[in-house]
C-alpha cells in the first residue's frame, strides 16, 4: 500500500495501481530556475486517480497543473498525457493505461495543422442580446487548484480585464460590433492579494443549434507557451482550452515559512509571478453578414503572459505592472463582385471627366494644338480623378461594412498628393490685379490721348497722378484682405483638431464603432453642415464680406489663373467714390438702403458682382506688353524699395534705380483693365451670359464665343473665384488629410498622434503657402510687399 496526501485528505493505494507510473520522476520546468516543487510532487498519483480510477476532480486537478507548468511538454510533465492522446491519431492501437476507445478528459489541447482552421472557420449561430446593447453572451467556468468547480457564470469584461477590475468602470459586457481597448497599470501587490489562490478558467461562447442553446469552447492561443505560436500561419499554432489570469503559486518559495503575527515579506515569499499582460479576444463575422446576422466564427482568445521577478526587493511590490486588453471584430470580405461593378464604372467616369477637363484646359490656355504641357495636365487630371474615383469606391465599401466593424487598408497618398500639388501650383501662380476706380486729383501735363481713351475716370491718358492723388491705403487694405482670405478654409483647423481629440479620447470613440441604426455623421461633416447652414448664413461669410469690402473701397479684382481664363469681382462703388470722410460714408450707406443710388452689379440694375471669365486672346498679349518693362528689368517690382535708402534721396537717385517705372506700369495696367471692363477699348470687348446646365455641372465651357478681340463674362454662383483660394479646395484638403490620418494610425495605432501630425503638417503647409502667395500678390499687383501683413 502507498499513501497519497491530496489537500486535507490522505489516500492509501495498492502498489499494483502505480505499476505504470512508478518510474515517474519529480517534474521541474526547465524554463524556470526557481520553481515551487511542491506543486508537481503528486503528479503520478493524480494520473492514477484520473485515468485508472476515473475521478473527474483529479483529472481537472491534473489539467490545472499542466496550466501551472505553462503547458510544458517536457518529460514527466502533467501535460504530456493530455498532449499525446488529444493531438495525435491513435487509431492504430493503444498504449499504456489507455485503449483506443478511451477519451482523455478534460479536453486541454487542440490538434494542430488543418484542424485549427477547421475549428476557427466554423460559423455558428451565436447569441447576442439586441435588447441590452447588443451584448454577446459568453460563459465562464472556473476551477480551483484541486479541480473543484467554483464558478459557472456569464462572463463580464471585468473577468478578463484587470483595468475594469480595479477602476470600477461601468463597461460590463461585450457589445456586438464594438471594438474595445483598454491599457493601464495595475498594482502587483493588489494582484497577489486577489489571485493568491489561482483560478483556472474555461471560456465558452453561447450559440444555438436547432433552437437549442449550447456552449462552444473558445480556443486559447498562449503566445509564449510554444515557439510556433507567434507564427502568422494558424496551422502552426498549438491551441489550448484552459488558462489563468495570474499565477502566484508556481513562483512561491517552497522553503518559506509564514510568520505567525507579522505580515509576510513578499520578497521572501515569492520567486516570480506570471500574469496575463495582454489579452485579445478576436471575433470574426460571417462573410455574408447581411444574410446571416447571427453567424459568428468561433472566437479566439490570445493571451501574452509576462513573468515578473519578485525577489529583487520588498519595494518592488509597490510598483505597477502593465496590462492591455483588446476586443476586436473582423470579417473576411469578398469584394470581387462589387469591385468588378464599381471600379470600371468609376474609372470610366474618371477618364471621361479627364477628357472634358483637358479640353477645357486647352480652351482656357488659348492653345490651338495639344502639346506636352496639355499632355502633362492630362496626366495630372487623370491621377486626380482616379484618386477621387478610388476614394468613392472606398467610401462605398466602408458604408457597406459600417454596421459591423472598422476596417483599414493600405493608403495610397500619391494620387491625392499630385492633385494637391497641381491645385496649389496653379493657386501660387495666378495673375491678379486690383482695379482702382477712384477719381484722382489730377494735373494736366499735356500728354496726347491714345487708343486707351475711355469715359472711365481711371482711363484718361491725358493726366498723371501727382502727390495729391487719392490715397493708396484702400489698395493696401484690399490686398491684405485678399491675402488673409487666400489661406482661409471652410473649417477651423484648430477647432477641428480639438474636436477630434475630444471625440476620440474624452468620449472614447476611438475604441469602438457603433452598430446602431441611427445616423452617425462624422465630426468633419457635422462641422461643414453647421458652417454652411448656420455660420455662413447668419454669422460670417468670408467671400461675401470680401466682395462687400471691395465695393466699399471702390476696387475691382481681375484674376487670370490660366492663359485666357480667370475671375472678375466687380467692386466699383455705386456712389462713384469712396476716398471720403466718415460722415459721407454713412450717408452713402443710407442712400444705398433707401435705393437712392445705382446697384453694385456690373450690369445696370443688377447685383451680380462675380464672374468667371474667358478673356480675348489679345488681352493677354497686351497685358504682357504693359508689364514687360518690369519683367525685362534686372530688378523686379519694388526691388528698389528693398534697399536701405529712402525714396527720393540723393543716394537713391544716383544709384540708377528707376522706381518710377513700377509706378507708371501700375497706372498703365490699371487704366487698361478699367477701360476693358468699361467696354472702352476699340479692339477688345466682351459679352455677358450665363452658362448652360451641363457647363455648370462639368465646370467647362463648350460653346466658346472667344475670339482674338472678344471674350465672355459668365455669370457665376457668387463664389466661383474660391477656386484660387484654400476655401474652394476643401475637398482636396479632406482627401489628403484623411489619407494622412489613416496612414499615421496604421503606423502608430495612436489617434492622438495621428491628429497632431495632421494639424502640424497642415500648419507647416499653410505657412509655406502664405509666404508664396504673399510674394506672388506683391509681384502681380505691383504693391510693395512690406505693406502686406
Amino acid at each position: 500500500m502507498v499513501s497519497f496526501v491530496d489537500g486535507a485528505r490522505t489516500y492509501c493505494l495498492p502498489a499494483v495501481l502505480l505499476r505504470d507510473v512508478q518510474s515517474y520522476q519529480p517534474f521541474r520546468p526547465a524554463a524556470v530556475n526557481r520553481h515551487n516543487g511542491n506543486v508537481f510532487r503528486q503528479i503520478k498519483y493524480l494520473i492514477v486517480f484520473c485515468h485508472v480510477m476515473r475521478s473527474t476532480r483529479h483529472c481537472h486537478q491534473l489539467a490545472n497543473l499542466c496550466v501551472l507548468a505553462f503547458y510544458s511538454l517536457d518529460k514527466y510533465s502533467p501535460c504530456e498525457i493530455f498532449y499525446t492522446y488529444q493531438t495525435y491519431d491513435l487509431s492504430q492501437g493503444g498504449a499504456g493505461l489507455w485503449t483506443v476507445g478511451d477519451t482523455v478528459k478534460p479536453p486541454l489541447f487542440y490538434r494542430r495543422g488543418k484542424y485549427v482552421n477547421e475549428v476557427l472557420d466554423k460559423y455558428l449561430d451565436f447569441s447576442y442580446d439586441a435588447n441590452i446593447n447588443n451584448t454577446i453572451n459568453f460563459t465562464l467556468i472556473g476551477y480551483d487548484l484541486y479541480g473543484h468547480l467554483r464558478s459557472y457564470q456569464p462572463m463580464h469584461l471585468a473577468d478578463l480585464n484587470l483595468c475594469e477590475r480595479y477602476s470600477g468602470s461601468q463597461e460590463q459586457r461585450i457589445r456586438f460590433g464594438q471594438s474595445y481597448h483598454r491599457q493601464c497599470r495595475v498594482s502587483l501587490r493588489q494582484l497577489l492579494a486577489d489571485f493568491g489562490e489561482p483560478r483556472f478558467l474555461n471560456l465558452y461562447a453561447d450559440y444555438y443549434d436547432q433552437k437549442a442553446r449550447l456552449l462552444r469552447a473558445v480556443p486559447v492561443l498562449a503566445r509564449k507557451a510554444f515557439s510556433h505560436n507567434d507564427h502568422p500561419d494558424p496551422e502552426k499554432w498549438q491551441l489550448v482550452r484552459r488558462f489563468l489570469m495570474v499565477d502566484a503559486l508556481s513562483g512561491l518559495n517552497e522553503n518559506y515559512k509564514g510568520k505567525l503575527y507579522d505580515e509576510d515579506p513578499l520578497g521572501e515569499k515569492y520567486h516570480f509571478v506570471r500574469y496575463a499582460k495582454r489579452i485579445e479576444l478576436d471575433i470574426r463575422l460571417h462573410p455574408d453578414h447581411e444574410k446571416n446576422p447571427n453567424r459568428i466564427a468561433v472566437p479566439l482568445l490570445k493571451i501574452e503572459y509576462q513573468m515578473v521577478n519578485t525577489s529583487q526587493s520588498e519595494t518592488f511590490f509597490d510598483g505597477l505592472v502593465e496590462f492591455e486588453i483588446h476586443v476586436t471584430f473582423s470579417k473576411k470580405y469578398s469584394f470581387d463582385s462589387l469591385l468588378e461593378i464599381l471600379l470600371p464604372i468609376f474609372i470610366l467616369l474618371a477618364f471621361t471627366m479627364t477628357l472634358f477637363q483637358t479640353f477645357c484646359h486647352k480652351l482656357r490656355q488659348n492653345k490651338l494644338y495639344y502639346d506636352m504641357e496639355i499632355f502633362a495636365n492630362f496626366v495630372v487630371y487623370l491621377c486626380s480623378n482616379v484618386a477621387t474615383a478610388l476614394l468613392a469606391v472606398t467610401v462605398i465599401m466602408a458604408l457597406h461594412v459600417f454596421v459591423t466593424y472598422k476596417t483599414q487598408q493600405n493608403v495610397k497618398m500619391l494620387l491625392p498628393l499630385l492633385k494637391l500639388l497641381r491645385a496649389f501650383a496653379l493657386l501660387a501662380g495666378i495673375d491678379i490685379f486690383f482695379i482702382d476706380w477712384e477719381r484722382p486729383k489730377i494735373l494736366d501735363i499735356g500728354m496726347q490721348r491714345t487708343h486707351l481713351d475711355t469715359p472711365s475716370i481711371t482711363s484718361s491718358a491725358t493726366t498723371r497722378p501727382t502727390c495729391d492723388s487719392v490715397s493708396a491705403w484702400r489698395n493696401y487694405f484690399i490686398a491684405n484682405e485678399w491675402q488673409e482670405l487666400a489661406t482661409k478654409r471652410k473649417i477651423s483647423m484648430f477647432a477641428h483638431v480639438v474636436l477630434l481629440i475630444t471625440v476620440f479620447f474624452l468620449f472614447g470613440f476611438g475604441h469602438w464603432s457603433s452598430r446602431s441604426s441611427r445616423l452617425h455623421i462624422s465630426q468633419n461633416e457635422e462641422y461643414l453642415v453647421y458652417n454652411f447652414l448656420i455660420y455662413e448664413r447668419f454669422i460670417d461669410n468670408a467671400l461675401q464680406q470680401f466682395i462687400d469690402v471691395a465695393s466699399l473701397a471702390n476696387i475691382s479684382v481681375f484674376i487670370l489663373c490660366m492663359e485666357s481664363y480667370g475671375f472678375y469681382i466687380h467692386g466699383r462703388s455705386p456712389h462713384g467714390f469712396s476716398d471720403t470722410d466718415m460722415c459721407s460714408m454713412i450717408l452713402q450707406f443710407k442712400r444705398e438702403e433707401d435705393n437712392l443710388c445705382g446697384n453694385r452689379g456690373l450690369l445696370p440694375g443688377s447685383e451680380q458682382q462675380t464672374y468667371s471669365i474667358l478673356v480675348p486672346k489679345n488681352l493677354r498679349a497686351f497685358y504682357d506688353k504693359l508689364i514687360a518693362p518690369l519683367r525685362n528689368s534686372n530688378f523686379g517690382p519694388h526691388q528698389h524699395l528693398n534697399q536701405t535708402h529712402l525714396v527720393g534721396s540723393a543716394k537713391l537717385s544716383n544709384s540708377g534705380f528707376n522706381f518710377e517705372k513700377t509706378i507708371l506700369t501700375y497706372y498703365n495696367v490699371n487704366r487698361f483693365f478699367a477701360a476693358f471692363v468699361d467696354h472702352a477699348l476699340k479692339d477688345l470687348d466682351y459679352i455677358i451670359q450665363e452658362r448652360s446646365i451641363l457647363e455648370n455641372v462639368l465646370d467647362c465651357e463648350f460653346q466658346s464665343y472667344v475670339t482674338d478681340n472678344k471674350g465672355v463674362f459668365y455669370i457665376d454662383n457668387g463664389h466661383s473665384f474660391d477656386q484660387v483660394l484654400f476655401y474652394g479646395n476643401e475637398s482636396i484638403f479632406f482627401q489628403l488629410e484623411l489619407a494622412l490620418f489613416i496612414m499615421v494610425v496604421l503606423l502608430t495605432n495612436d489617434y492622438l498622434w495621428a491628429t497632431v501630425v495632421v494639424g502640424v503638417v497642415y500648419k507647416a503647409f499653410e505657412i509655406v503657402m502664405n509666404y508664396v502667395l504673399k510674394n506672388n500678390l506683391a509681384k502681380k499687383t505691383l504693391i510693395d510687399k512690406r505693406f502686406l501683413i
